[in-house]
């Protein structure tokens, strides 16, 4: 949308110096040659001629791509706000998907991921079940792994689906 928003001021541009040119009873030489810098002064039927060709060609299409570029830019403004609105509030109260607000990984390893602030190593969680019943709890009761996509798929994620909501 970006691009043709540009594209089109670009456009609106080109016609207007087209316009301006039209309109105005003497036109400065543009080319390169002994003539360069000096102007033209258009006699009174050309100027008459171009004149109404800037009135009838050239002004209604300048107001069209008026028109169109207000719109364009009333589109990007609002889908700016909308977007900003959107990073700013992070995630809908249902969360990812409509899993409700799921916790924040703390640590993510090679093993898998870590929510509890106690565990360091997933090894640990082997020969203590009172820290993976924390663990467990940290997650609010889903694995790990389901929370990441590489190790969700890593693990097989067969199991997860049982965990959603």
């Amino acid at each position: 949308m970006l691009v043709v928003a540009v594209a089109m001021v670009r456009i609106y541009l080109g016609w207007a110096y087209v316009g301006d040119r039209l309109r105005s009873a003497a036109v400065p030489y543009e080319e390169t040659g002994w003539y360069d810098g000096q102007t033209f002064v258009k006699p009174p039927e050309v100027l008459t001629r171009d004149r109404l060709l800037a009135s009838y060609e050239v002004r209604p299409v300048l107001a069209k791509a008026r028109r169109t570029l207000v719109g364009m830019g009333t589109i990007l403004l609002t889908a700016s706000v909308v977007l900003y609105g959107l990073m700013q509030a992070g995630t809908d109260t249902d969360g990812d998907y409509g899993r409700g607000a799921r916790p924040v990984p703390r640590q993510v390893t090679a093993e898998g991921v870590l929510y509890s602030n106690r565990v360091k190593d997933l090894s640990q969680l082997l020969n203590d079940d009172q820290l993976a019943a924390e663990e467990a709890a940290a997650q609010g009761g889903v694995p790990g792994y389901c929370s990441d996509r590489f190790l969700r798929a890593y693990a097989g994620g067969q199991y997860c689906s049982k965990f959603e909501r």
